[in-house]
């Protein structure tokens, strides 16, 4: 019998074990290594179905098809063939072997190939070296938490294996005074119904300690945590005549009109009275956080204004936005929604949004999409976004470290839309929404939010789950990376202040009493906004006077964002038509 216990606590760590996931050193090493043979491949004109089976964590299988590919030169396939392993292991011993490895394949690269920059992996080795040397504060508390937890499972274990031994001896007892009985059928019945209880007792003890102490209070489950919850919150039905509105949790019906009633009286943009800089002959930002920009054939507009909670409680707007043409019809947009809760989230937002935008400039132009005007692949996106995003949460720490303040504290979402000619790259990390508009003049989704299990819940671009694998929210992956292939003749992007009044996020389900998420942007509210970005381009209209008008339209244009408490976000853009 002790054997079977012993198999089923085996078991349980067995799973623990295999279900590891990739280590900061493996995450860190292996981005720089890929991006290494991506550069080889790039210099040496390695197919594109082969580039794309690197991977961060594993080449074994680049190295294999490069090897058995003709038309690779042997010089090209033994420098492959020396990258290094990215050990898995957390000791410092092997991680200062794998960062060495790593240099002298740098150098090994050089001395072959001479157009190769090794310089730029060299800066990026040193930090990461820099980085690994010393934990960060979510991996010291995450050991820490985890030595917690292994130590109640290691208490509750005993207690399990002390219940067994006294039901082993219980079960010992009864056999011994039945072994003199005739061995009746009542008696066999007994002892197998004895064995079966004394198996469930086992799984079931093990099934609970996993459970309760393992899945539930881990501290490897990504961080959720609560955005600012205002005095009165409301979500309201979009598609109605009386909108529900929701306030602590109880519904209630209120008398207030629909988007499709107000339009009306949002159609006109409202001027307003501000100073502006004027960025270049395209372009203009004004003091109240807003800008306008004419990019050849697209027509923008953005703009970041404090919810009415926000300024009766005195704090900064912790939204922030940031917009750059590339030219030849490729843009990047970023909006980013600073955490309620953080204190600092208004720095982490800028930060997001203002080198989000610098690294995934950086990215294309690395990649050459644009110069090509070509799409990535699905899986191409997803792994460079993956890439960007997590050097941009690198960053928002460094940002931490130099002011003394915790990571969290800079808590923030980051929505990314780059629109081309042929269609849009998006990925984001934590709620608000996105959308585009295509061929037929039909307004659609690019993002499904990631909303948690209470009202006002998200996650962020500093969360705790990074080396969790396929990592989900709401159904959702963490980060959600998207490639629409068709032109687009519209996009926008908005932190959750804004989705209200221009989409459809929550409605009643016919003929019951509960409520779900369409996603649907509300294509009358964009028609009359893409009517008015136009005419404002065949009047030719100051720039200044599109960015002022476009931040008073967001701070006061309709009733609903008259009524909203938190701080608001919108970049709009439309192809002149």
């Amino acid at each position: 019998m002790k054997k079977y216990i012993l198999f089923y606590i085996y078991l349980i760590f067995g799973i623990s074990a295999f279900a590891q996931t990739p280590t900061a050193a493996e995450q860190s090493l292996g981005s720089i290594r890929a991006d290494m043979l991506n550069e080889i491949c790039k210099l040496k004109k390695i197919p594109k179905d082969i580039e794309e089976t690197i991977t961060i964590i594993r080449v074994d299988n680049f190295k294999k098809k490069v090897k058995e590919k003709n038309g690779i030169d042997d010089n090209t396939k033994k420098i492959i063939e020396k990258t290094p392993a990215i050990t898995s292991q957390t000791d410092s011993e092997s991680i200062k072997k794998s960062i060495q490895d790593l240099k002298d394949f740098n150098n090994s690269i050089k001395a072959e190939i001479n157009s190769y920059d090794s310089k730029k992996f060299e800066e990026r080795i040193s930090k990461a070296e820099e980085k690994l040397s010393k934990p960060s504060e979510s991996q010291t508390n995450s050991i820490k938490n985890l030595e917690t937890e292994l130590s109640k499972i290691k208490g509750e274990l005993e207690k399990i294996k002390k219940r067994v031994t006294n039901l082993e001896e219980k079960i010992t007892s009864i056999i011994k005074e039945k072994k003199e009985a005739p061995n009746t059928e009542e008696s066999k019945k007994s002892k197998v119904f004895l064995y079966i209880l004394l198996l469930a007792v086992v799984l079931g003890a093990s099934w609970f300690v996993i459970k309760k102490k393992v899945y539930k209070k881990s501290s490897l489950k990504p961080t959720i945590k609560e955005k600012e919850i205002v005095n009165t919150p409301t979500i309201k039905d979009v598609t109605h005549t009386d909108n529900i509105v929701i306030t602590n949790q109880k519904k209630e019906i209120v008398n207030t009109p629909t988007i499709k009633e107000e339009e009306n009286k949002a159609t006109p943009i409202p001027t307003a009275v501000s100073t502006s800089t004027v960025l270049n002959n395209n372009s203009v930002k004004t003091d109240k956080n807003a800008f306008a920009k004419d990019a050849d054939d697209w027509i923008v507009v953005g703009a970041s204004v404090t919810g009415n909670g926000h300024i009766g409680s005195g704090k900064p707007c912790q939204d922030n936005h940031k917009y750059e043409y590339l030219g030849d019809g490729w843009g990047i947009a970023i909006v980013s929604d600073g955490a309620g809760s953080a204190e600092k989230s208004e720095i982490g937002s800028k930060v997001v949004a203002y080198r989000g935008v610098t690294l995934f400039k950086e990215l294309i132009a690395s990649k050459e999409w644009q110069t090509r005007n070509e799409l990535p692949t699905d899986k191409e996106w997803e792994e460079s976004a993956y890439k960007v995003l997590f050097e941009l949460r690198n960053n928002m720490e460094e940002v931490a470290n130099k002011n003394n303040i915790p990571i969290k504290s800079l808590s923030a979402t980051a929505i990314v839309v780059i629109h081309t000619p042929k269609g849009l790259l998006v990925t984001h990390i934590g709620d608000g929404r996105a959308g585009y508009k295509n061929k037929e003049g039909n307004w659609l989704p690019l993002i499904t939010p990631h909303k948690g299990e209470e009202a006002n819940q998200t996650i962020f671009v500093p969360h705790d789950g990074w080396n969790i694998p396929f990592l989900n929210m709401s159904g959702t992956r963490v980060p959600e990376s998207v490639v629409i292939r068709e032109k687009p003749y519209g996009f926008v992007l908005m932190s959750d202040g804004c989705e209200t009044t221009a989409w459809q996020c929550i409605q009643k389900k016919e003929g019951t009493e509960r409520y779900y998420d369409p996603n649907k942007p509300h294509t009358p509210f964009f028609e009359s906004l893409d009517k008015q970005l136009q005419n404002f381009r065949k009047q030719n209209t100051d720039l200044t006077e599109r960015a002022k008008s476009w931040w008073k339209f967001i701070e006061s244009g309709n009733a609903s964002f008259v009524r909203e408490t938190d701080d608001k976000t919108m970049i709009l853009g439309v192809l002149n038509l």
